[in-house]
């Protein structure tokens, strides 16, 4: 964003909530060095957001960030993602816990620590959560987070008890044309061999 957008932007959104006296040239350059990464076509979207508000802001940055993350949801195809070998640009890792106690694990999700870190969130690093006891699923696992949680008998995302050792029955899909017997048995034996039905119903 350019420094001019900027400073245009805040002379609207004084100007909206009646503010004679605008914050001077040193606290908008403070206010731009935190929001510079913003796009110049976000600017007049954030704007008129905050301009919608019943009072000015008290934070001006903040309220800035937050439009922002707005503007992002609403155009995601307009946003540029740097590729993350971390979590394969799904932006979280699969992660699976037991309680203190000793209960049953469970299954979480945690953003990535790598590309999901930016000045308002900071992920948990994966190491300080495999310290507090969390198994932390590779990011190329065969079998994604279900054979992973069979594979260590988690039993969050595939039942414990499903023996997989050998191959399933085959099992036969189709229709079956016999004459129900419930439908045919009122009838005499002579007319329910007229249906194909064998005497000794």
């Amino acid at each position: 964003m350019r420094l001019d957008t900027f400073e245009a932007g805040i002379d609207r959104i004084y100007t909206i909530f009646g503010m004679s006296r605008k914050p001077s040239k040193d606290m908008q350059l403070v206010w731009y060095t935190r929001l510079d990464h913003i796009p110049d076509e976000a600017v007049n979207f954030i704007v008129e957001q905050i301009c919608d508000l019943e009072s000015m802001p008290r934070n001006m940055t903040v309220a800035w960030k937050n439009y922002w993350s707005n503007w992002k949801t609403a155009n995601p195809s307009k946003i540029v993602r740097q590729d993350c070998p971390h979590c394969r640009n799904t932006g979280a890792r699969d992660c699976w816990a037991r309680p203190e106690d000793g209960g049953q694990w469970m299954h979480f999700m945690t953003p990535c620590p790598v590309c999901q870190q930016n000045e308002t969130r900071m992920p948990m690093p994966l190491a300080e959560l495999e310290a507090k006891g969390a198994v932390i699923m590779p990011v190329d696992y065969r079998g994604g987070p279900v054979g992973f949680d069979r594979d260590n008998g988690f039993g969050c995302l595939h039942p414990v008890s499903l023996d997989t050792s050998t191959p399933r029955k085959t099992m036969h899909v189709g229709v079956n044309m016999k004459q129900d017997f419930k439908r045919v048995r009122h009838l005499p034996a002579g007319e329910r061999e007229e249906y194909g039905k064998s005497s000794n119903w």
